[in-house]
């Protein structure tokens, strides 16, 4: 049986639309009883910095750009490399369904209906003090780990794509006119964001006729770093919500003109079904399907960052509870689409095709010929690569800052100051994902899936405990929460076990393999503490020690 792009994009989407119309917005109103009339957060603690209202069409581009990282792409890339495409087609459309959205709409709607608070305050009345001290460490190191997952990624595409210099600048640019338009000038948000993407179609043609080649990584890693140290100390407001926001119709555009290239060529899946359990990489050890492949596709299916992102910032911006379920669940399964997206190119591109190639430049390679290849949509298609990775970057600098100075508190002044959080979580940064101090990239991203998809089973446990003592259907998210614990924690062994052996044994040894394998098992230990309080605070539960339907329902943000 010939099986063609078109058919599989075509029927996810199809899947997608009917998950949200019957299984999300039943959730939202039968469940959690959404209230357009409930003030929240953003209206009742406006403080012009991370309390605001914002046009929900806005918050939708702000939380797309925001979970819609590189991981769809690289990662479903990675996986059909690895095991084929159809592993990896199953486990994107099964995360989607039954985890992806639950972890995101629950994550954000939990947050709004109580004060905005984030996961850090919620595992400390939900579980203990300790849980919540040991999360923010969990938090602090799976930081480091996406960016520096992501900005090794993006130095290496700036350094190789040159035509999408100008064009990434250009962006930058638009979000601070953007910004000002829209938020300080009061301009009509539809007349700010045409003067915004005009801009950007300037520069994408310029870029495209003018080249800036600067050939070396580590320039590029630090330019990178430095912007985001400039995205993480600004108010949110000023530069990195409305860049987010720019990028993502430079994302979205991309996506509509890839499945529509799709659709009309309907080019077919020439690349195996499936390969082997244990595949491997150019300079890897053999990598087993389970635990791998849930972590090596993280965002296009189910990713920990989006409830990071639903609960610390996109709660803090909803303007009515109307604005969750399209703002968080549709942008989750906006991203399957993508996912599904990246999987079709690499399924479609015979291996003498793509041999030798990184997943960066395969989705480069078979993007750009999609879009006739020409100059412009290579610098384009660049451009869509960037924009994948230095949006979430941006936030990312943001929340390792606030969360560096939330474990500092009074007792180590240092982490308190802004600027040396900021710079400390950089530099490690920096040691992590530099070419010139050895860390090998595949190791570096399992590790990076590996805390990302343990942070989605710590937030669906979370979630689980919230819909216990508030007396909801807790299996919804209990059951993916598990599965996702256990997976993960099992990846996380092997990737540290592989990268510390390389980072010893390689000559001269590897500061960034051993660093990053060191990081890995603080995580393991993290997590493993963490499961403990969590499986105590359920047998608290279900003895009877605990109750806290009544005081939760009476303490939920303005009562209702």
């Amino acid at each position: 049986m010939v099986v063609n792009a078109a058919m599989i994009l075509i029927g996810g989407i199809i899947i997608y639309f009917l998950i949200y119309y019957y299984r999300v917005k039943k959730i939202d109103r039968d469940v959690m009883k959404c209230d357009p009339l409930r003030a929240t957060p953003a209206k009742v603690y406006m403080d012009g910095v991370e309390y605001f209202p914002t046009n929900k069409f806005v918050l939708y581009g702000f939380q797309f750009k925001s979970i819609a990282g590189l991981a769809p792409v690289v990662g479903a890339i990675t996986a059909g490399l690895l095991w084929g495409w159809l592993p990896a087609l199953i486990w994107i459309l099964v995360g989607n369904i039954f985890i992806g959205w639950v972890q995101d709409y629950f994550s954000c709607m939990i947050s709004v209906r109580n004060e905005g608070k984030s996961f850090g305050p919620l595992s400390y009345e939900l579980i203990g003090p300790r849980t919540r001290n040991i999360l923010m460490i969990f938090l602090v190191f799976y930081l480091i780990l996406i960016m520096a997952a992501f900005a090794s990624l993006a130095a290496g595409m700036l350094k190789a794509s040159t035509n999408s210099i100008i064009p990434t600048a250009t962006v930058l640019v638009s979000g601070v006119v953007v910004g000002l338009l829209i938020y300080k000038l009061k301009m009509n948000p539809f007349v700010g964001t045409a003067a915004g993407i005009v801009l950007i179609i300037a520069g994408i043609f310029v870029g495209a006729s003018y080249p800036v080649a600067i050939p070396s990584v580590d320039f590029w890693l630090v330019a990178l770093l430095v912007l985001c140290l400039v995205a993480g100390l600004t108010p949110i407001w000023s530069f990195t919500q409305p860049t987010i926001y720019m990028f993502f119709y430079v994302v979205f555009f991309g996506l509509i003109a890839l499945v529509a290239s799709i659709i009309i060529g309907n080019p077919a899946y020439v690349r195996p079904d499936y390969t082997d359990f244990f595949a491997g990489l150019t300079g890897s050890a053999a990598m087993p399907l389970w635990p791998l492949l849930f972590v090596t596709i993280a965002c296009g299916s189910v990713s920990g960052w989006h409830s990071l992102v639903s609960s610390s910032a996109t709660s803090k911006q909803i303007e009515n509870e109307n604005d969750v379920a399209p703002v968080t669940a549709g942008a989750m399964l906006a991203e399957g689409v993508l996912a599904l997206l990246a999987l079709s190119i690499i399924a479609t591109l015979t291996a003498d095709e793509t041999k030798g190639l990184s997943a960066a430049q395969i989705f480069t390679k078979g993007a750009s010929s999609l879009l006739l290849g020409s100059t412009t949509a290579q610098a384009y298609v660049g451009l869509i690569f960037i924009a994948l990775a230095l949006a979430v970057m941006m936030l990312v600098v943001r929340l390792g800052r606030l969360t560096i100075n939330e474990i500092g508190g009074e007792k180590i002044s240092l982490l308190n100051n802004k600027y040396i959080a900021s710079i400390l979580f950089l530099a490690v940064t920096f040691i992590l994902a530099s070419p010139t101090l050895g860390g090998t990239w595949i190791y570096i991203w399992v590790l990076f899936g590996g805390s990302n998809q343990l942070m989605a089973g710590l937030s669906l446990m979370i979630i689980t405990l919230w819909l216990i003592d508030t007396k909801k259907g807790w299996m919804i998210s209990g059951i993916p929460g598990v599965f996702m614990i256990i997976t993960t924690i099992a990846a996380l062994g092997f990737a540290s076990y592989q990268s510390l052996t390389k980072g010893f044994s390689s000559a001269p040894i590897a500061p960034g393999n051993i660093a990053a394998g060191i990081i890995g098992v603080i995580l393991i230990i993290a997590a493993l503490i963490m499961c403990v309080d969590i499986y105590r605070a359920f047998q608290r539960r279900r003895l009877g020690e605990v109750d806290r339907a009544k005081a939760l329902q009476t303490k939920e943000f303005q009562n209702g």
